[in-house]
């Protein structure tokens, strides 16, 4: 499955991507689907320094997405941990390889 760095051009299939989550979950903050026009700006505007990916199936659909975050490291908190401060952060060489940082840290996955 390629992996490639998006574009503005595919905000439509990103939107449609993430909508179901902003309409029928609680996993996005969001309430309101973004317009695919602002879903352009958040792509364009944020590359290079924080890039956003798209993976695409043989049709060359867009079937998945991520993007980078300003935070250094990642951070994993079990629940019920009763501590104030999560743990200090850790690199991202050491996500499971299930997750797509994880992957490309680990090399499993390569940009195309």
């Amino acid at each position: 499955m390629p992996i490639r760095i998006a574009t503005g051009a595919d905000a439509e299939q990103v939107t449609a991507i993430y909508a179901p989550y902003v309409e029928q979950s609680a996993v996005s903050f969001e309430s309101v689907v973004p317009s695919i026009e602002e879903m352009a700006a958040r792509i364009s505007d944020r590359q290079p320094a924080y890039p956003w990916l798209v993976a695409e199936d043989g049709d060359r659909r867009v079937v998945g997405y991520a993007y980078a975050w300003h935070d250094v490291g990642w951070w994993q908190r079990s629940l019920g941990a009763t501590d104030a401060e999560p743990q200090p952060p850790r690199p991202y060489t050491d996500l499971p390889v299930t997750t797509l940082h994880g992957a490309l840290a680990t090399g499993a996955v390569e940009l195309s």
